[in-house]
């Protein structure tokens, strides 16, 4: 995926499917995601046939990884008043467990 292109909420989809794509490299069965986007939130809760199509791709592994093994996602709002941005994913260290976008 280019980076740079798009709108805010492309760059955010992208973060979280990044976020649970490395919780299951790391072999986490829970996930715990929190985002300043209602857009984020409801997308991975309801987990539409409709995507960007700039992130369809990474959607279909995204939801292949969501469905292959049992695996709790946990999605919630937070407003945008002191949270984490989505460079502290490059930051992580092996035993973090809990990945805020």
């Amino acid at each position: 995926m280019q980076h740079g292109i798009g709108f805010a909420f492309e760059a955010e989809l992208a973060t979280a499917f990044t976020a649970i794509a490395l919780a299951h490299d790391k072999q986490w069965m829970s996930i715990w995601l929190e985002s300043d986007s209602s857009f984020v939130v409801n997308f991975l809760k309801t987990r539409p046939l409709l995507v960007p199509w700039r992130l369809l791709g990474q959607w279909h592994k995204t939801r292949r990884l969501m469905d292959g093994v049992p695996f709790s996602l946990t999605v919630s709002f937070v407003p945008k008043k002191g949270f984490l941005t989505s460079g502290f994913l490059t930051r992580l260290r092996p035993l973090d467990c809990h990945v805020v976008l």
